[in-house]
């Protein structure tokens, strides 16, 4: 089991499934008596974090209820918070917000009682990620805060200073103040350089950094900025492929369909949103899924402006610069 998640946190998802796999099957191989026989379970609710990376939400929910099956069966075991979680994130991926928040909510109430940091701010980082689905800026600050605070309390933990500072950067990144996103941009920098643990985390920021390039080139039209974002995209993009991952998939095309219109590229922006849909739909991604949707959307509004800028051979930084549309970040917090 801590094989398997060293595995998923070094983003081989994969491999790391198929050890969660062998750990359960050798597990169920150990006498009940013995005192080790019981945990073998927990790599269920182990899979269901890592199904979910993948954008197997519907595999990561069947993982689910085969934990609790195993846990209703040995009353030797506790509830556990970890768990309960991974149902609010299943949820959550399936655009159940208000299902989430019940789950997500339990959770933290659990660890709150067992005043283990760490564990702690785990909670508060799931529950930062549906204030902004339900796009609540206002409740993400105050999440990002209490993280922030915890890491003051408990600052010889590393995880709990990534969350605050990974949370801190996207709530810098969503300002109206221009001070703000420069900041958020130099901390998003400093955490890909540092980040290599907790695999998804370091995608998450590498997404949020190339959303600030992308405010960069619309504020300024540098164009240095679409070579840095072009190479990020491309990073996220290799990800995805090598593990998998429909769910970084799907925000790597959302990322190359902003980029194709200042070139030109119109028909393979379509393709691109096309491609995101139906993964989504295969895959179950609703909360996604509407992301894409909005996405797309804002493609379509600026479409006739772009064009009207390349049919009077305007240079690349003036259509950098006035043309490309507005980060879903900007227009809606996801």
């Amino acid at each position: 089991m801590i094989k398997a998640n060293r595995l998923s946190s070094d983003g081989k998802f994969l491999e790391s499934i198929r050890t969660h796999k062998k750990s359960i099957e050798l597990g169920k191989q150990i006498p009940a008596p013995n005192e080790y026989s019981f945990p073998w379970y927990w790599d269920y609710s182990n899979l269901a974090e890592v199904y979910p990376e993948l954008g197997e939400v519907d595999k990561a929910h069947q993982t689910i209820l085969k934990y609790i099956e195993a846990r209703d069966n040995d009353p030797r075991d506790a509830l556990y918070a970890y768990p309960i979680a991974n149902i609010g994130r299943v949820l959550l991926e399936k655009g159940d917000t208000e299902g989430a928040r019940r789950y997500l909510r339990e959770a933290l109430k659990f660890v709150l009682k067992s005043e283990e940091p760490v564990a702690i701010g785990d909670m508060y980082k799931h529950l930062f990620d549906l204030s902004l689905a339900e796009a609540n800026l206002k409740e993400a600050k105050l999440v990002s805060e209490k993280i922030q605070q915890l890491y003051e309390k408990n600052s010889s933990q590393d995880r709990l200073r990534d969350q605050s500072d990974l949370t801190h950067a996207i709530i810098l990144k969503k300002s109206t103040n221009v001070r703000d996103r420069i900041k958020a941009q130099d901390l998003l920098l400093e955490l890909i350089e540092r980040l290599d643990f907790y695999y998804a985390n370091l995608i998450t920021a590498s997404n949020h950094l190339c959303e600030t390039y992308l405010e960069e080139i619309k504020l300024y039209g540098h164009e240095e900025a679409f070579d840095k974002a072009q190479v990020l995209i491309d990073r996220i993009n290799g990800i995805a492929k090598e593990q998998q991952s429909m769910k970084f998939l799907v925000k790597s095309y959302l990322l190359q369909a902003r980029l194709k219109p200042i070139t030109g590229e119109f028909e393979q922006a379509e393709a691109i949103f096309h491609q995101a849909e139906l993964i989504c739909e295969e895959k179950n991604l609703v909360a996604l899924g509407v992301r894409v949707k909005s996405e797309k959307s804002g493609f379509e509004e600026d479409l006739t402006q772009m064009q009207q800028l390349l049919n009077r051979n305007a240079s690349i930084q003036e259509r950098l610069k006035q043309a490309i549309f507005s980060p879903i970040s900007m227009r809606r917090s996801i």
